[in-house]
């Protein structure tokens, strides 16, 4: 994070991913297809 607490980029990618596979299995494989 920048000295304001905003989020670069990359950790705001990283933090789409982990929400992403917190939604499961069968979540994921949905926005899979």
């Amino acid at each position: 994070m920048f000295a304001d607490n905003t989020l670069t980029p990359k950790e705001a990618v990283r933090l789409c991913a982990l929400g992403t596979l917190a939604l499961g299995p069968t979540r994921y494989g949905a926005l899979a297809n």
